[in-house]
């Protein structure tokens, strides 16, 4: 409820939070070394939070939509490489509208 209290009310402070899953991912994180090293680095200016995408290995990392997309893809891309990591990262951006009949 809390991380749609934060995209409901345009709360990205209440994102990180809202993304620690405590029963799910402690199992998973073993098996996807990137869920770990983006919780390691934690939240900051430009990254809002991260969780696993489903049952993994997808990572989603929520960014803040001010801070230059290049630049943080750079960021995160080095952070990974500093851990020995890597991973193609894919911008996705929410739309407010919902599902839509054609």
């Amino acid at each position: 409820m809390l991380l749609l209290a934060a995209f409901m009310q345009g709360r990205p402070e209440l994102l990180s939070a809202a993304l620690e899953d405590r029963m799910h991912q402690p199992y998973r994180a073993p098996l996807c070394p990137l869920l770990p090293c983006m919780q390691k680095w934690g939240s900051n200016d430009e990254i809002l939070g991260t969780a696993l995408s489903g049952a993994g290995p997808s990572v989603l990392i929520f960014l803040n939509p001010r801070a230059p997309l290049q630049k943080v893809k750079k960021n995160v891309a080095a952070h990974f490489a500093r851990h020995g990591l890597s991973a193609e990262l894919l911008p996705a951006a929410i739309t407010p509208r919902g599902a839509r009949k054609s």
